[in-house]
């Protein structure tokens, strides 16, 4: 517990003072930030962590839904609003939200995983997972640590074969993101590699209703079940919400915005961080699919090719926090312990640029 306490503060802290000493040294964007839902109950500058998808997020939650926004799913909004009776404020309340659940899911997260692999292993696991380039979304007013919480309960719930709470934890994943519904395989995987009690089976029929009551919110605000999909490409970053396309030809157009775009730009740098964390990310799950759960390996897959079926890399260094078990499979299987620490500084580099440029209303993901 006190390790994980000590990696979970320090990478809190130093994210806190990297935001705060960039707010003071780069001119903000001022578009997309989360500053209109400063109260006098909010901190100083609390509103930078609700940039970009943070705002619809705290609008959500404070008004409902408006045109487009179904491409949000309501759990975590809901959550907030939940909040906001207590604290009076949906920026605060998020915030708070966001941490709490980011700090659980350093709890259960080492508590899970020790299930299959050594301390050291997870703690490297954790510490990878906190570094990498996008993780200070888990403490930003995004739904990321909420997801990453639900599941990661979900999961461990199911690997102590306590399967009505392990699909509760699913439904309210479901709730919150699409992907969640890979925790069905994942868990069907457990349920039949465990004691198989029919009753255990009847419990993870639970886990679409999470989704089920989006569909019938789409469909209720707006005529159309499947509403938050055909929305995507009125967010623009290039998707496509009738069609889908497959890795490949993604992969063929980031090699041609390589090839003509200024390496020096800003949309070469994001491009890359696109291109360079999912090729991590599907690297990881090819070199060790034999040796990972299967039932961690069906969910990962589920998340990470999910988003590429967009057309477009574009929000996945943090789509990647979803399939959180590659850290921890990483950590454990890669046996070069000075590449391991060079690949953590490196990731811990650009996550202090990431969020210098977050704060501060430059998009990264």
């Amino acid at each position: 517990m006190i390790i994980v306490s000590s990696i979970f503060l320090l990478w809190r802290a130093v994210l806190f003072i990297v935001a705060e000493l960039s707010s003071l040294i780069l001119r903000s964007n001022h578009h997309f930030t989360g500053v209109e839902f400063v109260t006098w109950r909010s901190a100083p500058n609390l509103w930078y962590w609700a940039n970009f998808d943070g705002q619809h997020y705290l609008s959500i939650s404070k008004f409902g839904y408006h045109q487009f926004e179904q491409a949000f799913f309501p759990g975590y909004p809901m959550l907030i609003h939940a909040v906001s009776f207590l604290t009076k404020d949906v920026l605060l309340s998020g915030f708070i939200i966001s941490n709490v659940c980011a700090a659980l899911f350093a709890y259960v997260g080492v508590k899970f995983f020790s299930l299959y692999y050594p301390k050291a292993s997870v703690y490297k696991g954790l510490a990878l997972l906190l570094a990498f380039p996008s993780a200070f979304y888990l403490g930003a007013v995004y739904t990321e640590s909420l997801f990453l919480l639900l599941s990661v309960l979900s999961l461990y719930f199911a690997k102590r074969n306590k399967f009505l709470l392990s699909s509760v934890c699913g439904a309210l994943a479901c709730f919150t993101r699409l992907v969640g519904i890979f925790l069905i395989p994942a868990l069907l995987w457990m349920w039949w590699k465990q004691k198989r009690q029919k009753t255990s089976l009847l419990a993870i029929v639970l886990v679409p209703i999470g989704l089920v009551a989006v569909l019938a919110l789409n469909f209720y605000q707006t005529g159309d079940f499947l509403y938050f999909i055909h929305v995507q490409p009125q967010f623009g970053a290039h998707r496509t919400g009738e069609s889908f396309i497959l890795l490949p030809q993604v992969f063929f157009r980031y090699f041609k915005i390589f090839a003509t775009v200024n390496p020096l730009s800003y949309v070469f740098f994001i491009s890359v961080q696109e291109f360079l964390t999912t090729v991590f990310a599907l690297g990881t799950i090819i070199a060790y699919w034999k040796k990972i759960d299967k039932a961690l390996l069906i969910f990962c897959l589920g998340v990470l090719l999910t988003p590429t079926l967009t057309g477009t890399l574009s929000s996945m260094p943090r789509y990647i926090l979803g399939a959180f078990p590659i850290f921890f499979v990483f950590s454990h299987f890669f046996r070069s312990k000075y590449l391991f620490a060079i690949l953590i500084f490196v990731f811990a580099i650009l996550q202090i640029i990431n969020v210098a440029l977050f704060v501060n209303a430059y998009w990264i993901s």
